[in-house]
């Protein structure tokens, strides 16, 4: 999809035209972090960490190596 972005919030779905580098710097960075090159995640929302994954409900979402240190840091 390109530059198409969806976004999950506990109520909704939304589909926006933007990439994830344009959304990161909108987003408060202590209460957001990029995991994944594919993947920002509320910190508040996640529930524990396995490895290289983390859990927000019944999702694993993939926590890659090169955003790593980032993600450790918040």
């Amino acid at each position: 999809m390109n530059n198409y972005i969806s976004v999950y919030t506990k109520n909704q779905h939304i589909i926006t035209y933007m990439n994830l580098k344009e959304i990161i710097n909108l987003l408060p960075e202590n209460l957001f972090c990029r995991v994944h090159r594919s993947y920002i995640v509320s910190l508040k929302y996640i529930q524990f960490i396995d490895g290289n994954a983390l859990f927000i409900n019944e999702h694993n979402i993939p926590v890659s190596e090169s955003y790593k240190s980032l993600f450790y840091r918040n």
